[in-house]
């Protein structure tokens, strides 16, 4: 087993459970845990990003917080359509 390097800006490559219409759980931390979600320019980045990824992969947003270092978010996918996130 290949296990990168501490540090490694590769991405894991683990298994995703993709089920139209289920409901998902995650967590975001900022890389070194630096504060910065907060900002109003982040902020306003994260919006937008939301908006264009829901033309594509509808999902409803039952709870989500916004921490300076991190986020947590619970999604609903809400379309026909279930894409395998990269």
């Amino acid at each position: 087993m290949h296990l990168p390097k501490k540090n490694s800006t590769i991405m894991s490559n683990c298994r995703r459970a993709i089920t139209p219409g289920a409901t998902y759980f995650f967590t975001v931390v900022t890389r070194h845990r630096r504060p910065f979600l907060c900002n109003e320019d982040v902020r306003a980045s994260l919006r937008e990003a939301i908006r264009t990824i829901r033309i594509e992969h509808p999902f409803t947003i039952e709870g989500w917080i916004l921490l300076p270092d991190h986020l947590h978010c619970i999604w609903t996918f809400t379309g026909l359509r279930v894409h395998k996130f990269p």
